[in-house]
């Protein structure tokens, strides 16, 4: 099996024991009622060590897993983390370095985009709650949250899944 592949293997093994971790343990470490959303860091770290097709279909997996795992509309967090990934890739090879910081500031950026899109269209489906209480006690309260968190997944996913790409995205 050629290195490539075995990055790839490991990846979509992360990415299980990510959902994993999501589903139990993360949801009893909050702050403030707020759990962290591991998945959605682990894409956007993904994202911006990677090409374009790789991390949306790395993206569209882990929203898929999500869905699955208990989301209301299946599909939804597939579309949303499959466009969240591409943007990363673009902006994150445009204006950004791969470092730690530049992953955290990515991962607050995109959870802020992520909840906001996914706040309106459950909103405007399912009706409910409060736009500005949404924004001060949820929103901002997971963007730093996964900022801080964004860290330690950046070193991890940078130790054991870095693969780097031959070419330019734009050739």
């Amino acid at each position: 099996m050629n290195k490539r592949k075995r990055h790839y293997m490991l990846s979509y093994v992360l990415l299980f024991v990510a959902l994993i971790l999501q589903t139990t343990l993360i949801g009893e470490l909050t702050i403030f009622g707020i759990a962290p959303s591991l998945m959605l860091i682990l894409v956007v770290c993904f994202s911006l060590m990677n090409d374009c097709i790789p991390s949306a279909v790395f993206a569209v997996v882990a929203g898929l897993l999500l869905d699955v795992s208990g989301g209301r509309i299946i599909g939804f967090n597939a579309l949303l983390m499959m466009y969240l990934s591409i943007g990363v890739v673009f902006v994150g090879q445009e204006f950004f370095r791969e470092t730690p910081r530049a992953a955290a500031m990515l991962v607050a950026i995109s959870t802020f985009a992520y909840e906001m899109i996914y706040f309106i269209f459950s909103l405007a489906i399912f009706g409910g709650a409060h736009f500005f209480y949404m924004i001060v006690r949820v929103i901002l309260i997971e963007c730093v949250y996964n900022a801080v968190l964004a860290i330690p997944v950046y070193f991890l996913v940078n130790k054991f899944l870095r693969i780097r790409s031959t070419h330019s995205l734009l050739d």
